[in-house]
Parts: C-alpha cells; sequence; structure tokens
C-alpha cells in the first residue's frame, strides 16, 4: 500500500541527512507557539503548514537558511539572516531551516 504522506516523510528525511540535529529540541517559545525544533544558535529548523511568516528569537545574524517545499523536496538557494522575521516564498506549507550544512 503506497500512502501519499510517506513520500513526504521520505524528502524530508532526505532535507534532514545535510543537517546535524544531535541534541535539537522542541522550542515554541522562540518562534510565538510556531512549530520549531532549534539548537540555540546553531540549527532552527520550523514548520508552517500554511505558508506565511515566522518571528523567531535569537537568530544570529548571517546564518545561512533555507526554505524547502515539504510536497516536492525543492528547496530555495541559500540567503543570510539579517533579522529575526522570515517569510515564506510560497502560500503552501513550508519548511524553514536556518543552520550550516554538513561539510
Amino acid at each position: 500500500m503506497e500512502l501519499e504522506g510517506s513520500v513526504y516523510v521520505g524528502y524530508f528525511g532526505k532535507i534532514l541527512q545535510n543537517y546535524d540535529i544531535t541534541d535539537i529540541m522542541v522550542r515554541h517559545d522562540l518562534a510565538n507557539g510556531e512549530q520549531l525544533l532549534a539548537r540555540t544558535g546553531e540549527l532552527y529548523i520550523c514548520y508552517l503548514p500554511r505558508g506565511g511568516e515566522v518571528r523567531i528569537i535569537g537568530v544570529p545574524p548571517g546564518m545561512s537558511y533555507r526554505w524547502y517545499d515539504p510536497l516536492t523536496g525543492r528547496s530555495t538557494k541559500d540567503q543570510w539572516a539579517s533579522r529575526d522575521m522570515f517569510t515564506t516564498p510560497g502560500d503552501g506549507p513550508a519548511v524553514l531551516i536556518i543552520g550550516d550544512k554538513l561539510p
């Protein structure tokens, strides 16, 4: 049996292979209650099911970030944080990952 959702989980698994998620913790308090995993100052992963924007407290300026489409696995090019507000590139679900990829 093939379930549509299993494809999306596969995309997300492949995305996370590029990041060190050791010791990451649930930190909704840093994102006004939005779904956020964080290793403060190093890695932030936020899921926005309907797109939009999110403010994440404490992101150091200059950290690289990308938006991922969890339905296709596609991502934006690297961008660099200059403030704590991040806006999805579209209206659908999106995953924001702030932090460096593994070498």
